[in-house]
């Protein structure tokens, strides 16, 4: 993901002609310390709701925290979101409509396989990630509150943990 990430902001910036105020022109190369602190900000963001990005970093008493702007400046925060990037847009394969996620995704998983054990009671459960962007395997069911997005079925536990994940594609 460093080497990835690192790719595609020289690869837009160098296509790009940016003013001397541009956020885009403080761009730096990423580590990977870095990348961990932004992944677990990400995991932590998914936890902790806001009603927007700016608000994990705001001043106000309403939400403030002291997480996020310790571990990194929202500025930086969002460059590394605008770059982030998992595989070379210069190999695409043909059959594999997740290939740039698809390491990440794999990863992520044995991680968890490896430290989380199921529960005997397990559920099968199917949801809709909700998608208005252009995705060539999105669908539409008008019965559903979010009409548009992605199918997933799940095997869970009573504990939440999702154990598979399938997208039929």
């Amino acid at each position: 993901m460093v080497v990835e990430t690192n790719r595609n902001a020289e690869q837009f910036l160098s296509k790009s002609r940016l003013t001397k105020s541009s956020r885009f022109s403080k761009w730096s190369k990423t580590n990977v310390d870095e990348i961990e602190k932004f992944m677990g900000l990400l995991l932590w963001f998914g936890l902790v709701q806001m009603p927007s990005l700016e608000s994990y970093w705001s001043t106000k008493i309403r939400y403030k925290n002291n997480i996020a702007p310790k571990i990194m400046s929202r500025n930086r925060f969002e460059l590394l979101l605008r770059f982030r990037h998992f595989e070379d847009n210069e190999e695409t394969p043909d059959n594999d409509r997740i290939y740039k996620v698809r390491d990440l995704l794999e990863c992520v998983v044995k991680k968890y396989k490896n430290v989380i054990e199921p529960d005997e009671y397990l559920a099968i459960d199917e949801s809709m990630v909700p998608l208005r962007g252009r995705l060539k395997f999105k669908q539409y069911i008008p019965g559903k509150a979010h009409k548009y997005g992605v199918k997933l079925f799940k095997i869970c536990d009573n504990n939440g943990y999702t154990y598979i994940n399938w997208c039929f594609i």
